[in-house]
């Protein structure tokens, strides 16, 4: 019996193929045909070489897949679909086409009816035939990706590889090294030594009394801990954002990255062991804990305070002084804190007298909060002048000629000014505060 169901190359596909794989050329196949025969019922074909188009053309379309054959390095195998919307017609032979409109491979097909939807049992139709070359590397696909279709078993193939795949996305980072990764990364940089400190303006966390006994602290704030992670408030719900207060009671708001917001009632022996003074430095902040508010019952006064240990250390740029501006004046530079640090550090810099300048530069200024007296010096360093009192901070800055009492400069509660004390003897003040502890 002569075989029916076949497929060939056509002399005009032979003679590209060949020519091509001597030019180093690929054969780019680009549309599919089908017909039926020349008879509506469908009508068996033998094609052959010298074919050059269908018997009868029904449809042609975009190829949608071409792959060497799994089985035979030698075959290619070739898919398309057939639109739902088209058919009423039997299918019995096809051909290739490449991207010059050329007839390359022609062949016969099993007789199959493609139907169409208006027909009532309307569907795609899948396509897959196979034709033999000898060089399968000298043969491409020219598709037009819009119209690609994938057909079930490409994809159960593609899933399956990947799913066999031990690094399917070796462009992401894998989910266990990530984690691994983070969690190091987490573990260091919660050993920062870096004080919580608030993200706003002043640095003071805002709360609004409900006028019902209770109040909220407000969404859009943000506490950084450790200085590196973000605790912004609207992450906490209302309810872990609202307290009840009693206004003859003194409390405490404090934050910690654990437990959140709480508020701790002095009375209460558990906070309170000591029946300490609110003000008592015991309650001042650390790494893993701040002091945010402090709500009084005078009046129903609310001291929004900040440790001292809230802003360890900053840079506050060079901050210019009059030295022609009269006894105690300042230019205002708020430091925001609660209690007088321990020790500054700063850097100053001055001319001094005409025909005697000279630049202080990059000297660093610290002393001791533990005078009492206005006027009293602290402890010399350098050459610098340096004393403390509960409000003023006081530095006294040397000229060349290293006279430590031509000029001082004064830190008030609320920011730096110069003593007119030899203030004529200094020239172009600054000051630097880098930090304190």
């Amino acid at each position: 019996m002569e075989q029916q169901f076949y497929s060939l190359l056509t002399q005009v596909g032979k003679a590209k193929l060949v020519n091509y794989h001597v030019l180093g050329k690929t054969l780019n196949l680009s549309k599919i045909q089908v017909g039926d025969g020349g008879d509506k019922k469908g009508k068996a074909v033998f094609p052959t070489e010298d074919d050059s188009k269908l018997v009868n053309l029904r449809w042609e379309g975009n190829i949608n897949r071409i792959y060497v054959d799994n089985k035979n390095e030698n075959y290619l195998s070739v898919e398309a679909f057939i639109p739902e919307d088209i058919g009423g017609w039997y299918i019995t032979e096809f051909g290739i086409v490449d991207d010059e409109g050329d007839l390359v491979v022609i062949g016969g097909y099993p007789k199959t009816y493609k139907p169409k939807l208006t027909q009532g049992s309307g569907s795609s139709l899948y396509l897959k035939v196979l034709f033999e070359v000898s060089n399968a590397e000298n043969v491409q696909l020219k598709v037009d990706p819009s119209v690609v279709m994938a057909s079930q078993g490409f994809v159960f193939d593609q899933l399956d590889s990947h799913i066999k795949d031990n690094n399917p996305h070796n462009q992401y980072v894998k989910k266990e090294i990530y984690n691994s990764s983070q969690k190091l990364i987490s573990t260091e940089l919660s050993r920062l030594p870096i004080y919580p400190e608030v993200l706003n303006k002043e640095h003071r966390l805002t709360i609004t009394d409900n006028g019902n006994g209770t109040i909220t602290i407000d969404k859009g704030q943000v506490i950084r801990w450790r200085g590196h992670k973000d605790f912004p408030t609207e992450s906490y719900t209302e309810a872990q954002r609202t307290f009840n207060i009693d206004n003859n009671k003194i409390y405490h708001l404090r934050w910690n990255p654990l437990k959140g917001f709480s508020l701790n009632d002095l009375e209460d022996s558990k906070y309170n062991p000591k029946k300490q003074s609110h003000i008592n430095e015991d309650f001042d902040g650390d790494y893993d804990d701040i002091l945010l508010v402090t709500l009084l019952p005078e009046n129903d006064i609310y001291e929004i305070v900040s440790s001292d240990k809230t802003r360890p250390c900053f840079d506050s740029g060079w901050i210019k002084i009059s030295a022609q501006a009269g006894k105690n004046s300042y230019k205002e530079a708020k430091h925001n804190l609660r209690r007088i640090p321990n020790r500054w550090v700063a850097q100053i810099k001055a001319d001094g007298q005409e025909g005697n300048q000279g630049n202080i530069d990059a000297i660093y200024l610290s002393g001791f909060a533990n005078t009492t007296d206005d006027d009293k010096e602290g402890k010399s360093y350098g050459g610098v002048v340096v004393a403390f009192t509960e409000k003023k901070f006081h530095i006294s800055v040397p000229t060349k000629s290293n006279h430590s009492n031509e000029g001082t400069i004064v830190m008030l509660g609320d920011g730096w000014g110069v003593n007119s004390k030899g203030a004529t003897m200094l020239k172009n003040v600054e000051i630097k505060v880098i930090g304190w502890y």
